[in-house]
């Protein structure tokens, strides 16, 4: 099973219970990474103003935390697992996988939050005549 065929139906399992009306657009894949890409790319950043653009280009700071402390929570998961001596964490392939998708989906927020931080300083740059 590929991993967006398993990702959706990880995420079906989980709203079974919530429905949701199905929005198809295409070019997207379903998750906060994609909303943030969707969301931007329907942003001209040119038309921002300057105090916008400085903002987002910031963004780059709180997300590297946010990475370190993924770092280290995927750091302390993986010496729990090594010393799991059969007391039940991570027993299934389901507890593995939705580990997995939930540090996937993470990390593709913080990388697409990364883009579009980056894309926000290189305009702010062309913007007041630095080049980029």
């Amino acid at each position: 099973m590929s991993i967006d065929k398993a990702a959706n139906k990880a995420a079906t399992n989980r709203l079974k219970s919530h429905p949701v009306k199905e929005v198809k657009t295409v070019g997207y894949k379903a998750g906060v990474s994609s909303l943030v890409r969707f969301l931007s790319d329907k942003v001209d950043l040119r038309a921002l103003e300057t105090h916008e653009l400085e903002w987002l280009s910031e963004l780059s700071g709180p997300v590297s935390q946010d990475m370190s402390q993924l770092a280290d929570m995927v750091e302390g998961i993986g010496c729990l697992v090594m010393n799991d001596d059969d007391s039940g964490h991570f027993q299934t392939q389901g507890d593995i996988g939705r580990l997995l998708f939930t540090i996937s989906n993470s990390i593709s927020i913080c990388a697409e939050t990364l883009e579009i931080s980056g894309e926000a300083y290189s305009t702010l740059q062309l913007k007041q005549g630095k080049g980029a």
